[in-house]
């Protein structure tokens, strides 16, 4: 079945065959057509995909063959707009930026350098022009914006670490998309965070730090709690320091405070790093005072012992005298030679020592079986000498060795 024409087409061909009447009654008849002329073949019906043709009379003369008009067919599906490709883009100026050299900073999550890495990225995006990708309008038909836009994400994404890389990965994403994932990843939930932070800053001691990272640590957390929209002014971040202080610079405070106009962060942090340097090189280090203990004298070796003498001579010599002689012994001699055996007796029994019960395992160590003179021998003891207080490592000592002086008699 053949497609009929559009509205305005049939409109067009009532207008001619109107004027082709009016023309026709007006001008004179022509003449009869010639006898010998074939007649006209009959007219093929239209089909759906041929053209369909109105006659059209001309309106300067009659005698004019009938002009014809061409009517494209109609469309058998609807026509659908085909999106329109940007045109290309000359070369971009950030083509040629290292990132590298402008944000030398990686992001990293612990610990946190958001801070200092957003600092560093609106500055370029200040420096090159190109704040609009992060805050304005996209404009996908500008082929200019499109190519500046892939060249900033492509930033973002080399300079951050792999693990915060595979949480703000996106398909087809955008500068804008991309800068938004990192800064929710860092300060959403930003009351609860400074309520942590603001702990930890204000409880922060400086301790065994040196003075430089103290300060550095209070500078991180101030600038943390500014990002999260908790600013700290300069005062309060010096009373906070004065508070943290170590006891070794309470002298300096009163110094500072009463300075005029009150002093700033950096004012103290350089005043302070200057007493630092002062007084570490007024005080001697600790391995200055180990090196002159170490170097005490070591202990003087215990005096030997003398050898023991024979205290039965001199009452055998008695004994044989008495026998040659044939001589029954006197009470006085029997009187003083019990007096003499008991005094001898009383000197030989001051001369045994009794040694004291060994306060270590008696059979470790080095074990004499007669007396000898005292070898003083500690072992591990090297060129320091033995610690002070150290146990004995044998089961004698050199007291043992010492002879004891006999006790007084009377004559």
């Amino acid at each position: 079945m053949a497609t009929p024409p559009p509205s305005f087409v049939r409109d067009l061909a009532v207008s001619f065959d109107q004027a082709g009447a009016t023309a026709s009654s007006a001008a004179p008849a022509a003449p009869p057509a010639p006898t010998s002329a074939p007649p006209a073949a009959p007219a093929a019906p239209p089909t759906t995909t041929q053209a369909t043709v109105i006659p059209a009379v001309s309106v300067a003369a009659a005698s004019t063959p009938p002009a014809t008009l061409f009517i494209p067919p109609a469309p058998m599906f609807p026509l659908v707009a085909a999106p329109v490709a940007p045109a290309a883009a000359p070369s971009s100026q950030l083509g040629t930026v290292y990132i590298n050299q402008h944000v030398p900073l990686v992001l990293n999550l612990t610990p946190s350098n958001y801070s200092s890495w957003r600092t560093l990225f609106e500055l370029v995006f200040a420096k090159f022009g190109v704040l609009d990708h992060l805050h304005g309008s996209p404009r996908p038909m500008d082929a200019q914006w499109v190519q500046d836009d892939a060249f900033i994400t492509s930033w973002l994404y080399n300079r951050v670490s792999p693990e915060i890389l595979s949480l703000v990965h996106q398909r087809h994403p955008t500068a804008a998309g991309v800068w938004r994932a990192v800064e929710s990843l860092f300060l959403d939930n930003a009351e609860t965070q400074a309520v942590f932070l603001g702990s930890t800053f204000r409880n922060l001691e400086q301790g065994d730090m040196s003075m430089m990272r103290y300060f550095t640590r209070l500078k991180e957390y101030a600038d943390q709690l500014a990002d999260l929209g908790f600013p700290v002014d300069d005062k309060a971040q010096v009373m906070n320091m004065f508070r943290g202080l170590n006891p070794r610079y309470f002298y300096a405070i009163p110094i500072l405070t009463m300075q005029a106009p009150f002093p700033s962060f950096l004012r103290c942090r350089a005043f302070l790093i200057l007493e630092e340097s002062r007084l570490n090189m007024a005080s001697p280090t600790p391995s200055d005072t180990a090196l002159h203990v170490n170097r005490a004298p070591a202990p003087a070796p215990a005096p030997a012992p003398a050898p023991p003498t024979n205290t039965n001579s001199g009452r055998n010599s008695n004994r044989n005298r008495n026998k040659g002689k044939g001589k029954a012994p006197q009470q006085g001699d029997a009187g003083s030679s019990s007096s003499g055996s008991s005094s001898t007796g009383s000197q030989t029994a001051g001369r045994l020592v009794q040694l004291p019960a060994p306060a270590t395992n008696p059979w470790t160590g080095m074990v004499h079986a007669w007396p000898m003179p005292w070898r003083p021998h500690v072992p591990g003891a090297g060129v320091l000498g033995p610690r002070p207080g150290a146990p004995s490592p044998f089961a004698g000592h050199a007291a043992q060795y010492t002879p004891q002086q006999p006790p007084a008699t009377t004559p």
